[in-house]
């Protein structure tokens, strides 16, 4: 691999700074770049996209720098990339994968603006070792993971700050996120450190976790759902580490915020959850809040209020708690409490 430095620049209404656009046969078209400057500020969005591959594609980028007006990597339609010591810099998204599979060592995302994404995986294959995330805006994620996407990060560092600027955003089923030695730091109201939502059968499983939240409301682990109950429960497994939110709930299951016109909307909120949590310190306000209950008003103007089905299996093993609980009083909680661990409060 040629070892000079190779600039890429695109100003105009081009699609990217750099474009690989493959011919639908695995390995056919193939871009291979060390010490790689990508620079995209076209006129269109499109057009400042720093790397876009697609179409079965392969991209291998390996200590390149890229700066974005809007998505710094994009890959589609099953084409694959390998990021190795690379730097992005958007405003906009770091890296978005749909339908493709990312692989990568040693990566530095920084983003910026409203709805901002850090790593945005959407039916793709992800898998990165060494992650540093920060996004500035409302609304962004550090990362998200959703649409039966399969994604790993080992030895991962995210800090958001913005209102409901959550750490990491996993939904919807059949998605699955494994993740060892990630850290997340919230600063905005509202702004979970995870945030686990959607339909049934996402699975979340960590391992020595390093969470904090600082914003009013917002939780270390926010779990909320809308399958039905012939649905699998989504599942959280947490193995070591602490779990801290300074102004909201370290764990919060089911608790309804989001703006609605009448009551008879929650009836697609019914949640199924499988929680177990070995080894953890779980610090906040409410160290557990499990809500089956909201008040409101209904379509015909009169207030009263709704209980919705919360149906949690919660194991704690070996973990400690600092803050009181608080279980509604129709949820249904099966309590599996092994080594130690207790549960304080109402």
């Amino acid at each position: 691999m040629d070892d000079a430095t190779k600039n890429y620049q695109n100003n105009g209404t081009s699609y990217a700074a750099l474009q690989v656009a493959g011919n639908g046969t695995p390995g056919g078209v193939a871009y291979e770049g060390k010490n790689v400057n990508l620079t995209a500020s076209g006129a269109s969005s499109n057009g400042q996209y720093g790397a876009y591959v697609n179409n079965k594609g392969a991209l291998l980028l390996t200590n390149s720098t890229v700066n974005s007006g809007s998505v710094g990597v994009y890959a589609t339609t099953n084409a694959t990339a390998h990021l190795e010591t690379v730097s992005l810099t958007t405003v906009g998204s770091g890296i978005y994968f749909l339908d493709a599979t990312l692989t990568g060592e040693n990566l530095i995302i920084d983003t910026s603006g409203e709805n901002a994404r850090g790593l945005h995986a959407r039916r793709a294959t992800v898998e990165v070792n060494g992650l540093d995330i920060t996004t500035l805006g409302d609304g962004a994620r550090g990362v998200i993971a959703h649409e039966n996407t399969q994604m790993i990060l080992n030895d991962a560092r995210i800090s958001t700050s913005g209102r409901t600027a959550h750490g990491l955003n996993i939904t919807n089923t059949g998605t699955t996120f494994t993740g060892a030695g990630i850290t997340v730091r919230t600063s905005g109201d509202f702004a979970a450190g995870f945030s686990i939502g959607g339909n049934a059968g996402v699975v979340v499983d960590l391992t020595n976790v390093d969470i904090e939240t600082t914003g009013d409301k917002a939780d270390g682990i926010y779990m909320a759902s809308g399958q039905s109950e012939d649905e699998r429960a989504q599942t959280l497994i947490i193995d070591g580490g602490s779990v801290v939110s300074r102004l909201g709930a370290a764990l919060s299951i089911n608790r309804q915020d989001g703006p609605i016109s009448n009551l008879e909307e929650l009836s697609a909120h019914n949640g199924y959850y499988d929680v177990t949590l070995k080894g953890l310190d779980l610090i906040g306000l409410k160290a557990i809040e499990i809500i089956s209950t909201r008040t409101g008003t209904w379509s015909d103007g009169t207030s009263g209020s709704v209980d919705m089905t919360t149906d949690v299996k919660l194991t704690l093993d070996n973990t400690s708690m600092t803050g009181d609980s608080f279980i509604d009083h129709s949820a249904s909680v099966t309590l599996y409490l092994e080594n130690g661990s207790s549960l304080n409060g109402n």
